[in-house]
């Protein structure tokens, strides 16, 4: 699979620890961007970028965001889907832990990123404007197995 130009540098930022990331396939990114735009924002906007669209509930400016971030993010626990709104539309990565993506967001250049966990329970969000957007889903949508199992459809490479 060919990767995207923001997925590419990530995973060369990963290095050798990239061997734990799973490249989850453009499919699997447009139904992950589907699914969070519908647990998060309002699902009747067609508002790109995804942002745009989010009923967020914490909302960090400039130098603010940075802190709020690197918090927020070391805090999700298990496995991570990013969703990157990268230049040919959006593509997805499944890190290890928000450990995982901190390393990675912490050498990186801004971009407008997505993150959750397996459940779903909140979004965290960074845009190219550099907000920093946190979004709480007050609805539980599991019973016990992980959200993710079986929606994101299309091959993980």
């Amino acid at each position: 699979m060919i990767m995207d130009r923001i997925q590419a540098d990530l995973m060369e930022i990963l290095g050798t620890r990239a061997t734990d990331v799973k490249v989850l396939s453009r499919e699997a990114a447009n139904n992950l961007a589907t699914m969070l735009r519908e647990s998060f924002g309002n699902p009747k906007s067609k508002a790109d970028p995804l942002w745009e669209s989010l009923n967020y509930t914490d909302a960090y400016h400039a130098e603010e965001a940075d802190a709020e971030v690197e918090r927020q993010v070391l805090g999700l626990q298990g496995p991570v889907h990013l969703l990157v709104d990268d230049w040919y539309g959006y593509s997805a990565l499944k890190l290890l832990s928000g450990a995982q993506l901190w390393c990675v967001l912490e050498k990186s250049y801004n971009f407008c990123w997505y993150a959750t966990d397996d459940a779903v329970t909140h979004l965290l969000c960074k845009n190219d404007h550099n907000v920093f957007l946190v979004c709480r889903d007050p609805t539980p949508k599991t019973n016990g197995t992980t959200v993710l199992e079986g929606t994101l459809r299309g091959p993980v490479q």
